[in-house]
This record gives C-alpha cells, structure tokens and sequence, in this order.
C-alpha cells in the first residue's frame, strides 16, 4: 500500500493523480475529515475519486474533537514554537495512527516545486525517514499554477475555499503594500498584477 495524504487542496488531488498513474490500485488517497470543512469539499472529492477510479477514504481525530475551533476551545491553546494546535491534533496525530496501524511502502505528500516546498520536503525527509515520504509534484518540478492547469484540462473546478483563500492572501500582499507605501487602491480581488499596477498609479 502507498498511502496518499489527500487534503481537498489543488496540489494534493493533482499529487494523488500522478501517484495513481505510477502505482496503479496501490495507492489510498486518505482525508482528514472535519466538522468546518467547507460544503463544497464534498463536490470536489467526488469528482477526484471518478477521476481518480477509487475512493478517498476519510479519517478523523478522536471523537472529542470536531474541527479546529473545537481544538481551540477545548485544548485553550492555538499556535505557537511547536506549531498550530489544530494541526498536530487533527491531521499530524491521526498519520502517525494510521502509520502504525497500516502496512505502508510509501506515502505520497502534495508539496509543489517551489524553494519553500522544496525545503519543507528535505525538513520533513530529515524529521520523518521511516514515513518513507514521496514527493511527485516536486520530482515531476510541477507548481501549483501547473497543477491548476492539470485540473482544468480534467474538467475539475477547485474547491471554494481555495478561491476564497487565494483572494485572502492576495488581499494581504495589497495590505501590506498600502502599510509600506501609504498608496490606497480602490482594488479589491480580480488580478494580482492588476492591483499592483493600481497600487503604483500606472
């Protein structure tokens, strides 16, 4: 078994494909399942399993915890030098169950080839050797705007959330730029350069 860590996110459904393509009925695309997730999650993880040609199989933390808001208000800690508390309880925590509960030969992650990913690989290779990690975005050099493509020419639109927290990010780098410039734009979410040229007047 090769089990793929599948998070309702671009780079994770197009890792999970090309995971697929290699290894063949091997492979089990597993989801941590959470009481927030957003509804269309649901949509899209249908699409990717008749993409796929199997299942994903959801998996959960223990029943005292429902989302990250419930990790938060019953732990009464959220982030800090150890990491968000949600993350360790919901996601890291319930891998290294199925770690041990599982007979695994690999597991696949969806970092995309970047500097950033690339480095959060080899941290995670040199923290994690016996999870025998796989990382087919960074080996194939496929960003998460080529994953985008991949998606689109498989008629799969992306989730809402990730719409919706591209347009908070991008929302944040034009922030930033008004609290360094003190330019204000009457921009709000359509492009990225677009709001840029705004910012600086051209």
């Amino acid at each position: 078994m090769i089990i793929s860590w599948w998070s309702a996110g671009v780079t994770s459904a197009v890792a999970t494909k090309l995971a697929i393509q290699e290894f063949g009925d091997e492979v089990k695309p597993i989801y941590f399942g959470i009481d927030s997730a957003h509804s269309d999650n649901a949509r899209f993880k249908e699409q990717c399993e008749e993409w796929y040609g199997c299942d994903i199989i959801t998996e959960r933390a223990p029943e005292k915890y429902k989302d990250q808001f419930d990790v938060i208000s019953k732990d009464k800690y959220v982030n800090g030098p150890a990491g968000a508390r949600c993350t360790l309880v919901l996601k890291k925590r319930v891998r290294q169950r199925l770690e041990k509960e599982l007979d695994y030969r690999g597991q696949i992650f969806g970092f995309e080839y970047s500097k950033k990913e690339v480095n959060r690989a080899i941290r995670f290779k040199e923290q994690y050797p016996d999870a025998k990690p796989f990382f087919p975005l960074i080996e194939k050099r496929m960003t998460k705007p080529e994953c985008l493509y991949f998606l689109q020419e498989a008629n799969i639109e992306v989730p809402t959330m990730y719409k919706l927290a591209t347009k908070i990010i991008t929302a944040l780098v034009v922030l930033k730029a008004v609290q360094d410039t003190g330019i204000r734009s009457e921009w709000t979410f359509p492009n990225t350069s677009i709001g840029w040229q705004r910012l600086k007047g051209r």
